[in-house]
């Protein structure tokens, strides 16, 4: 009877040990499970950040576009009444002409 009980406590043993492993592999598995999210989580943080940057990149040159575009249509702006102003002299000039030759 004492044998029985000696087996059926190895036995018991045994069961624990292989229990004990399993769990011990489960935790582990969860563990690496969680460094791997983890390091998933900062590269796509990483990614992020590089978006944000190129976004912030991008809508300064489109501000400073904006501004040259200010400045470029001012400028077209001055040339075009300035060549309005020296075509109204010569359309003028050519009026008096044609008045005094009368």
């Amino acid at each position: 009877m004492l044998s029985k009980y000696n087996r059926e406590m190895a036995d018991l043993e045994e069961a624990l040990r292989i229990k004990s492993r399993a769990l011990e592999d489960a935790h582990s598995k969860v563990a690496n499970g969680n460094t791997d999210i983890e390091q998933l989580l900062r590269d796509k943080e990483e990614e992020l950040e590089v978006y944000k940057a190129g976004m912030d990149q991008t809508l300064i040159e489109l501000n400073e576009l904006r501004q040259n575009q200010g400045e470029t249509d001012h400028a077209l702006d001055g040339q075009i009444d300035a060549l309005i102003m020296a075509n109204l002299d010569k359309i003028n000039d050519i009026i008096d002409s044609v008045l005094q030759s009368g």
